[in-house]
């Protein structure tokens, strides 16, 4: 599903985690209730926040303005922007990466 108009969402809110499970992971509700629906799994897998990301957040709503974030490697924030057309592939807070994305353009 594309969705038709980003809205603007911010990390802080109540979001979406996860526990690793077996070879894949778990996704939790912000209520620590684990999400068994297929079509939301395969949504937050499609968002393909790196393993290694610590502390990962994902956005309740399929249409916000950030997919993901998480913590690398050496304790930086990093997120996972959606564009008009999906999910951009680079994991970036910098400001090359957003001029790359879609989803400033109108």
């Amino acid at each position: 599903m594309t969705p038709d108009k980003l809205i603007y969402v911010d990390d802080t809110l109540l979001g979406i985690s996860r526990k690793g499970a077996g070879r894949g992971w778990a996704y939790y509700c912000p209520k620590d209730q684990l999400i068994k629906d297929r079509a939301e799994k395969r949504r937050l897998n499609a968002i393909a926040l790196p393993p290694a990301y610590a502390a990962a957040w994902f956005c309740l709503a399929p249409n916000g303005h950030i997919l993901g974030a998480g913590i690398d490697a050496k304790r930086r924030k990093q997120y996972g922007l959606a564009a008009r057309n999906g999910a951009c592939s680079n994991y970036s807070n910098k400001a090359p990466m957003l001029r790359n994305c879609s989803l400033l353009r109108d």
